[in-house]
């Protein structure tokens, strides 16, 4: 019998809120937990709660635990980009071109 892994569990409980609408779940699941995909579903949930600041928090917090999350970056990236934060958005999308010089996502962002 394999020990739970309490951070997946608790990763695993946010995903499921999150899924159902419940925002306010997901965020007490997610915070303050260490994990990229953690705080990357977090800032899903504070996108969706209508508390863009934080969600670019969390983006950002991401990226620190997985800098190569190019997901998060993308998602960093159009999230400031709706918050006509242009100047914020440009290195976001510089780094995914960093790390894939032939992808379209990074491409299209950069261009918009």
């Amino acid at each position: 019998m394999s020990a739970v892994n309490p951070i997946q569990q608790a990763i695993s409980a946010g995903r499921s809120a999150l899924e159902r609408g419940d925002l306010d779940t997901a965020r007490s699941k997610l915070s303050g937990i260490e994990n990229p995909e953690a705080a990357y579903l977090l800032a899903i949930a504070h996108v969706q709660s209508g508390l863009p600041d934080q969600a670019v928090a969390s983006y950002r917090h991401a990226l620190e635990l997985e800098p190569r999350f190019d997901q998060a970056r993308r998602t960093l990236g159009r999230l400031l980009i709706d918050l006509e934060r242009y100047e914020d958005a440009l290195p976001e999308y510089e780094l995914i071109l960093d790390n894939d010089p032939v992808g379209l996502p990074a491409r299209y962002g950069y261009a918009t």
